[in-house]
């Protein structure tokens, strides 16, 4: 048992990043926490790396199930983003050829993958950011004055169909705001009626105007923690925000 858990715990770490990468002028934060007490592979994942055409190519995803066909699916999903932003740096055409990997390689037709891609230029003191979101929620804007917004990019998650239809959307962030990237888990975190909700982490992010990536992230680990006993499913949050010049 303490084998298939440390086999489990090792592979998990393998699909995963070993660190952030430093990004001029940006702060990027995660906070990442598997479900479970001996943990099993959970199919949430990110991903932060420098595109050889430039700019920054981020990546969260959530794999449906758990366990290592989860895992397969996973390891698919995040190399086949990488392989795909060689040549390409529109998040929607990523998507789209991810879809096409995992369609031609799945063999559990109900395993699919919920994600977001999003290409960062840093320009002066702003980040310019283009995003597609393959059915994860929706990610939120929360500006230096305390204001937060709700993006409108939607899209379909890939591995469901033979083909999708993500839209894009383009913002920039100036010094003191803040894009916050999140999986399920965050909001269904206890399930049922009595999770930590959209509405929370909105107000929570209204109370931490102009607060860094590091900060931000570690308020929402901590309020979605607070409001569980112990987490049904993999917890996943990645924070952008500008830094100033």
């Amino acid at each position: 048992y303490n084998e298939n858990a440390d086999i489990a715990h090792t592979l998990q770490k393998s699909l995963l990043p070993n660190r952030l990468p430093e990004v001029p002028g940006v702060k990027l934060a995660v906070r990442f926490r598997p479900a479970g007490t001996y943990n099993e592979m959970g199919g949430d994942f990110y991903d932060a790396y420098h595109q050889v055409g430039g700019g920054w190519l981020i990546v969260l995803g959530d794999v449906m199930g758990k366990g290592a066909k989860a895992a397969a699916m996973t390891s698919l999903v995040r190399y086949s983003a990488r392989a795909a932003s060689l040549r390409e740096s529109r998040p929607a055409v990523i998507l789209n050829t991810v879809n096409k990997v995992t369609g031609r390689r799945a063999e559990d037709e109900t395993r699919f993958c919920a994600m977001i891609c999003a290409h960062l230029e840093v320009e002066g003191g702003d980040v310019h950011v283009r995003l597609a979101n393959a059915g994860l929620p929706t990610p939120l804007f929360a500006s230096a004055d305390g204001g937060v917004k709700l993006l409108k990019a939607k899209g379909t998650p890939v591995g469901m169909f033979a083909e999708i239809e993500v839209e894009e959307e383009t913002l920039t962030l100036s010094p003191g705001d803040a894009l916050v990237l999140y999986t399920d888990g965050v909001t269904e975190a206890a399930g049922g009626n009595s999770s930590f909700t959209e509405e929370e982490l909105v107000q929570l992010l209204k109370a931490y105007e102009g607060a860094d990536a590091e900060e931000l992230a570690q308020s929402i680990e901590d309020a979605v923690l607070a409001s569980v006993d112990e987490p049904g499913d993999d917890i996943a949050v990645l924070v952008i925000t500008a830094c100033p010049s």
